[in-house]
């Protein structure tokens, strides 16, 4: 089957609101007056109805009747010029391309029409369940390493308190691939056990309609902290640094 390319299609930049706050999570230079000054900026003119200051960015990819989507949120920036500019439109211009070649291709649709599959191509409910199962292992898999490795970070002593990891947990999380790609992120949010939980959090933070990187992140963020532990797990886990220091 033919894959559409970029000449065929036609690409929508839109603006969202964002719901990720933006205290904690515009800036992290380290400088903690410097950031706080950044966060008011942003929410000055968020106050003021510009909405490129803290947004999500959303671009669609249009064939016919068929589109594909790509998704970048806890965007600021000066305007859509800006934006533009910095090299992320590209990207995601192609993501979208990709989702929407995905999607097409999931229903068998070409240019010429709609294809009917004979029902011996179809997947059987195994290879579905099998599927999902890889799925699955990788996703899970990823969780148990990404916080092996936030737990090495806190035994080598990155941070000294719970609150400077967890305020550079969240930035990193946020921008983990899983969460940043939208077919990453949908694939996320079909497999973790937090999913329906994620989407409740999101509704009662006033986000209706979740996109699948906010229901990515937020499925990440719990899991992988989940497996981390609490404050008091981080405190054992700087014990145990200063212990294999001695």
């Amino acid at each position: 089957m033919r894959q559409l390319t970029a000449k065929d299609v036609t690409f929508t930049l839109t603006v969202e609101p964002e719901f990720t706050p933006v205290r904690g999570n515009a800036m992290a230079s380290g400088d903690d007056a410097a950031d706080k000054e950044c966060e008011d900026e942003i929410l000055d003119a968020l106050a003021n109805g510009f909405v490129w200051s803290w947004c999500t960015v959303k671009v669609t990819a249009s064939w016919k009747e068929w589109a594909g989507f790509d998704y970048l949120g806890c965007c600021s920036y000066a305007n859509e010029k800006a934006f533009m500019s910095d090299g992320y439109y590209s990207d995601m211009c192609d993501n979208a391309l990709a989702d929407l070649n995905n999607s097409i291709g999931r229903s068998k649709v070409i240019s010429k029409g709609v294809i009917t599959m004979r029902n011996d191509n179809w997947p059987t409910d195994d290879d579905i369940s099998r599927a999902l199962d890889v799925l699955r292992a990788d996703y899970y898999r990823f969780v148990k390493q990404d916080a092996q490795q936030f737990i090495d970070r806190i035994r080598a002593k990155e941070w000294e308190r719970f609150d400077q990891f967890i305020d550079c947990y969240t930035q990193e999380q946020d921008g983990c691939q899983r969460v940043i790609y939208t077919a990453m992120a949908k694939q996320v949010a079909f497999v973790s056990d937090y999913e329906d939980t994620a989407r409740e959090e999101l509704t009662d933070l006033g986000c209706e309609n979740p996109t699948p990187e906010q229901i990515a992140f937020h499925c990440i963020y719990n899991e992988v902290l989940q497996e981390i532990g609490s404050e008091d797990a981080f405190d054992d886990y700087l014990a145990e640094g200063s212990d294999r220091n001695e």
